[in-house]
């Protein structure tokens, strides 16, 4: 199956693309998607942006999948399911 993930900001700037697409098996999860994206982007994203111990992203990132905001890795995904990133916007 195909999940389309779009970084934002400066994960666009980091991963050096807008989009990519994960192919991943049948019944993937999150932490699956979170293995793929550590496999092509981890080693191109600041410690900030992403945690290679963990593979996830850092504190700082916020990822909706399909609109919802993730807190559950373990949640499913579905073929056309889209995930975005970006990180947090701070100031005053």
């Amino acid at each position: 199956m195909q999940v389309r993930v779009t970084f934002l900001g400066a994960l666009e700037d980091a991963t050096g693309c807008a989009e990519a697409l994960a192919d991943l098996p049948s019944g993937a999860v999150m932490e699956d998607l979170m293995a793929w994206l550590d496999s092509q982007f981890g080693h191109k994203m600041s410690a900030e942006m992403w945690d290679r111990q963990q593979k996830r992203f850092g504190p700082m990132t916020m990822v909706f999948l399909n609109g919802s905001d993730v807190e559950d890795y373990r949640r499913p995904l579905l073929d056309g399911s889209e995930v975005i990133c970006t990180m947090m916007m701070a100031g005053g």
